[in-house]
């Protein structure tokens, strides 16, 4: 699986040197919601992506997407009770890393506004962590001809874990 999301990564860099028309690269920051911010292991999530669109008419626009997005373990003290003493341990939690690559569409519901869903596969770097499905609604709004604010939900099933790692992104989008 890493050997095709290596290819698949591969694959839409190469596309990005022969044409720039359907291009677009987007950093956020994000906050951990659901599951990922129960616990309180994770303080906060940065992500960027890169994207490569085919305009299918003139509202809609189709393409292939990678990206990757790292949620921060927060550091944790905690006291263990034992029958003769009490020892305090220190640590951090396991950062949540997940390259993702996946298909988005793109609809426009105005010059200004933009609804986009990616729709993937996220496989996890961070250690006891597996990826699996990744859903990513999202909303735009063009500031600029190639500048977009983006609004995003991002959800990554580790059904493995029976673990969701969800985060609620804000960030700009650059268009080429």
């Amino acid at each position: 699986m890493k050997k095709f999301v290596l290819l698949a990564v591969a694959m839409s860099f190469s596309m990005a040197s022969f044409s720039q028309n359907g291009m677009s690269a987007g950093i956020y920051g994000g906050i951990p919601v659901g599951d990922a911010s129960t616990n309180d292991s994770h303080s906060f999530a940065i992500g960027v992506d890169l994207a490569y669109m085919w305009e299918v008419s003139t509202k809609f626009r189709a393409g292939l997407s990678v990206g990757y997005h790292n949620g921060f373990g927060k550091d944790f003290s905690t006291e263990l009770l034992t029958i003769n003493r009490s020892l305090a341990v220190d640590g951090k939690f396991v950062d949540y890393g997940v390259a993702i690559i996946g298909v988005r569409p793109e609809i426009d519901l105005s010059d200004k506004i933009e609804l986009g869903l990616t729709v993937g596969y996220g496989v996890a770097t961070g250690d006891g962590y597996n990826g699996g499905l990744a859903i990513q609604p999202s909303v735009g709004y063009n500031i600029k001809d190639n500048i977009q604010i983006r609004a995003s939900y991002l959800n990554v099933n580790e059904s493995d874990l029976d673990f969701n790692w969800s985060t609620i992104n804000f960030g700009l989008d650059f268009h080429f």
